[in-house]
């Protein structure tokens, strides 16, 4: 019988010890990406001090066939993602630079562009405001600076 992901996952990252609670409870890499270290703890499996929680969901959501919510295109905070996560912010930003990742990936449009597509937008939505502009926007797969939406 082949291996489990899961097993496979608690194995890589030290955690074979908690496999059978795993097991028991039916915990799948899915299950742990989305999970807090407090819920764990609840279920009666303990993350060593030495096991970073975000090394065993990293771990979990190569072998997940969920993909992670992406928080920042959420605009979500980078403290409340480390709320949410139970990390603090500084550890957010720095796995965020070892990873090669930004909380500001803007669109590369001149200014003459975003005013035209801003007029027709504001065209068919006369009373909309900034934040609504925004998602209209990113609907449209672009993202700006605030300063630059409010100075079109």
């Amino acid at each position: 019988m082949a291996e489990s992901e899961m097993l496979k996952v608690l194995r890589k990252v030290g955690l074979l010890h908690v496999w059978e609670m795993f097991e028991k409870e039916k915990i799948t890499p899915n299950i742990v990406s989305m999970l807090l270290k407090h819920e764990l703890e609840y279920l009666g499996v303990t993350i060593p001090a030495h096991t970073c929680m975000m090394t065993l969901r990293m771990e979990c959501i190569k072998y997940g066939n969920k993909k992670p919510v992406k928080m920042d295109d959420c605009d979500s905070k980078i403290s409340d993602i480390g709320n949410l996560l139970q990390l603090l912010e500084r550890t957010i930003y720095r796995r965020m630079a070892h990873f090669g990742l930004q909380k500001r990936d803007f669109s590369d449009i001149d200014d003459d562009n975003l005013d035209n597509i801003l007029s027709g937008i504001v065209v068919d939505f006369p009373r909309c405001g900034e934040r609504m502009l925004r998602e209209i926007l990113k609907g449209k797969g672009i993202k700006v600076q605030k300063w630059r939406l409010r100075d079109s």
